[in-house]
C-alpha cells in the first residue's frame, strides 16, 4: 500500500474522528464560574440552583402550568359559518342560491365551570412551585455532600502523604539498625512493603477525587474536568435542636408536603367540576340570511345539551374525581409518614456521627498517638521488634482515616437533616 493511499484510509478517517471527539482542556472557559481555588459552599449552592438543569426543567414547567391558568378561565372559540342555500341542481352560480345565511354561535359553560377550570389549573402551578422548592432543597443537599467527599478524598491523600513520610523515615531507621546488625533484613523489606501499599492506595484516593469533582461540577451543570479546588478545614458543632422541633419543623416547611396538599385541594375542585358536568351547557347564536325574495332576514338561537347517557359518563367522571382525590390523600399521609422516617433516620445517624466524633477527637487519637511515639522508643532501643512497630503505625492510620470519615459523614448527614426538614437547621433553631 503507496503512502498517500494510506493516509486516506488510516490517517485521515482518525484525523476526523479526532476532531469530532468532545474535548475539554481542563482550563477554564469564557464566562465560566472559577472554583478552583479554595471552595466557598455558599457560592457553589447559589451557582447550582441557578444553573442546574433538572431545576432549569421545573423553571420552565411553572411557567407552562401559569399559562394553562387563563387557557383554563377562557370560552371555547365562537363559531362562525355561511350557509348557501337552495342553489338550482343543474348550475353552480351561487348567485342564484334562494338565501346566504351568515351564522354566528358561542358556547356557553354551566356557571362555576370556567371558574373552577382556572382554580384547578392555579392549584396545579402552586403544587408544581413546591416540587420545585423540595427538588431546589435536594439539589442543595447533594451538593453539600459532594463538597465534603471532596474534603474527605483530600484529607485522606494528605494522610497517605504524611504517611508515607512516617514509613520512609522508619525504614530507614530499620536500615540503619540492620546495618549495625541489631536489625534484620526482613524489617527493612516490610517497611518497602508498606511503601508500596500507601503508593497503592493513593492512586485509589486520586481516583476517588476525581469522581468526587465529576459529580459536583454534574450538579453545577460543568464540564466534568472542569478545575475544582479543595474545600476549608471546619470544625463540626453539635446539633441543639430535639426531634420533636426537628419533626414539626419539617411537617411544616417540607415543600413536598405543601405540594401534595395543594394536590389534595386541587382533587377537591375536580370532584366539585365532575358534579358540575350534570349540568347542560348552553350555545347561543345568531343568524343574518341574505334573501332573493324579498326583505333580509334574521334569527336568534339558543340551545344546550342534554346529559342523556348521564349513568355512563357523568357519574363515572365523579367516581373517577372521588378515588383521584382519595388517591391524593393516601399520597400525603404516606410522604408525611416518609418525611418524619427520614427526620427521625438522619437525626439518629448524626447523632451517632457526633458521638464517634467526640470518641476519636478526645480519647481514641491521643491514644494511639501516645502507642506510636512510644513503639518508636521502644523499637530504636530493641524493647519491641518491628512487627509490633508496624501494628501501631497502621492502628494510628486507621484512626486517622476514620476520624476525617467520620467528619465528613457527619456533615453529609446534616445535609440529609436539612433536606428532610426542608429548610437550613441555623432557620429552625434561630441561630
Amino acid at each position: 500500500m503507496s503512502l498517500i493511499k494510506r493516509y486516506f484510509m488510516v490517517f485521515l478517517p482518525l484525523a476526523i474522528f479526532m476532531q469530532l471527539l468532545p474535548s475539554y482542556s481542563g482550563e477554564q472557559e469564557e464566562g465560566e464560574a472559577d472554583f478552583s481555588g479554595t471552595l466557598e459552599l455558599d457560592s457553589l449552592i447559589l451557582y447550582a440552583i441557578e444553573h442546574n438543569p433538572e431545576l432549569e426543567s421545573l423553571r420552565k414547567q411553572i411557567e407552562a402550568a401559569n399559562s394553562r391558568i387563563p387557557q383554563a378561565r377562557a370560552l371555547e372559540d365562537p363559531m362562525f359559518e355561511i350557509e348557501v342555500d337552495s342553489v338550482p341542481i343543474d348550475t353552480i352560480n351561487l348567485s342564484e342560491a334562494m338565501q346566504i345565511k351568515y351564522t354566528a354561535t358561542q358556547r356557553m359553560p354551566f356557571r362555576g365551570k370556567l371558574s373552577l377550570q382556572g382554580d384547578i389549573a392555579s392549584k396545579s402551578a402552586i403544587a408544581l412551585k413546591d416540587i420545585f422548592h423540595d427538588r431546589e432543597r435536594e439539589i442543595i443537599s447533594k451538593v453539600k455532600k459532594s463538597y465534603y467527599k471532596i474534603y474527605l478524598a483530600d484529607k485522606s491523600i494528605q494522610i497517605n502523604r504524611e504517611n508515607k513520610k512516617i514509613m520512609t523515615e522508619l525504614e530507614e531507621i530499620a536500615r540503619t539498625k540492620y546495618s549495625v546488625g541489631e536489625g534484620t533484613q526482613q524489617d527493612v523489606l516490610k517497611a518497602l512493603v508498606e511503601l508500596i501499599n500507601l503508593d497503592n492506595e493513593l492512586i485509589l484516593l486520586e481516583q476517588e477525587m476525581e469522581s468526587a469533582r465529576a459529580e459536583l461540577n454534574r450538579l453545577l451543570n460543568r464540564p466534568s474536568l472542569a478545575p475544582i479546588g479543595m474545600p476549608r478545614n471546619f470544625e463540626y458543632k453539635e446539633l441543639k435542636i430535639s426531634i420533636d422541633s426537628l419533626q414539626k419543623a419539617a411537617l411544616e416547611r417540607r415543600p413536598i408536603l405543601t405540594s401534595l396538599q395543594n394536590m389534595i385541594e386541587m382533587n377537591k375542585l375536580a370532584l366539585a367540576l365532575s358534579k358540575k358536568q350534570y349540568y347542560p351547557d348552553f350555545s347561543t347564536g345568531f343568524s343574518y340570511g341574505q334573501t332573493n325574495m324579498g326583505r333580509d332576514r334574521w334569527s336568534l338561537m339558543v340551545g344546550l345539551n342534554i346529559p342523556l347517557w348521564y349513568r355512563k359518563k357523568q357519574a363515572y367522571g365523579v367516581i373517577e374525581a372521588e378515588n383521584n382525590l382519595k388517591s391524593s390523600m393516601a399520597d400525603y399521609e404516606a410522604a408525611r409518614n416518609l418525611v418524619l422516617f427520614e427526620v427521625r433516620d438522619s437525626y439518629l445517624r448524626v447523632s451517632s456521627s457526633f458521638k464517634k466524633l467526640e470518641l476519636y477527637k478526645d480519647g481514641i487519637i491521643p491514644q494511639a498517638e501516645q502507642s506510636f511515639k512510644s513503639a518508636i522508643a521502644g523499637y530504636k532501643t530493641n524493647l519491641i521488634d518491628f512487627l509490633t512497630l508496624l501494628d501501631n503505625w497502621r492502628t494510628l492510620l486507621r484512626f486517622w482515616l476514620d476520624y476525617h470519615s467520620l467528619l465528613a459523614q457527619y456533615q453529609q448527614d446534616l445535609s440529609d437533616l436539612e433536606f428532610a426538614v426542608g429548610g437550613t437547621l441555623s432557620e429552625i433553631s434561630g441561630e
